[in-house]
């Protein structure tokens, strides 16, 4: 049985990835991005605005011109646009056309939620990002991204102080956890694997090493 797994963790050690082909992210180049309002798949009602807040600084620290999103939604909200979910029907170039957007990016919110069990809670959010072309209406990027905070606490030997131990955390978690960091954290965590815009230093360099690993 030991050589079994011997022979699979070689194997799996010998297990390479994929290039991702970004020529084809390069012929489109973004140097602007509209985030729209987004979709939001959870029951909390409060999830987009609190999302929104944590999304345009890392799209320019990545060297993007990202247009502010309260006049944004102001303008959107004066075509009859409320709703993330209204946007799936407005053709891209819409955007392009009337503010001048070279993308727009599409975020949908799948969990944005507290799991309360007693002795363990957690705390999750949950996106799915989609960077879409206005010229040709193709996606340039897509990535799915979670972010979870589990309560838990070490062993002290009794079962009776661990179990108390266990639902205290569990109940501090679920208190005191604040879901606008986690989504800082997914945005960062997703957005690093999105190429440097023309703003960052970096662009060039990077956009040389991409191209040459495609």
């Amino acid at each position: 049985m030991k050589y079994l797994i011997l022979i699979a963790t070689l194997l799996a050690g010998c297990q390479t990835t994929e290039p991702v082909d970004w020529s084809h992210y390069y012929e489109h180049q973004p140097t602007s991005i509209l985030v729209l309002p987004v979709v939001n798949e959870t029951t909390a009602a409060d999830a987009p605005i609190a999302f929104g807040s944590t999304i345009t600084h890392p799209l320019v620290e990545r060297g993007y011109y990202v247009f502010p999103i309260q006049p944004t939604l102001e303008i959107l909200q004066a075509n009859g646009i409320y709703e993330g979910g209204q946007l799936m029907s407005v053709d891209p170039s819409k955007f392009l056309e009337v503010l001048g957007a070279d993308s727009v990016l599409y975020v949908t919110l799948h969990a944005w939620d507290t799991n309360y069990m007693v002795i363990a809670s957690s705390v999750e959010v949950s996106m799915t990002y989609r960077l879409v072309d206005t010229h040709s209406g193709e996606v340039l990027w897509e990535r799915d991204e979670s972010q979870v905070v589990s309560s838990g606490s070490g062993s002290s030997g009794s079962p009776l102080a661990d179990l108390l131990s266990a639902a205290v955390s569990a109940a501090v978690t679920a208190a005191s956890t604040d879901y606008v960091p986690l989504a800082r954290q997914a945005n960062a965590a997703a957005l690093v694997g999105l190429p440097p815009g023309v703003l960052r230093a970096d662009h060039a360099e990077v956009r040389e090493r991409l191209l040459g690993s495609g």
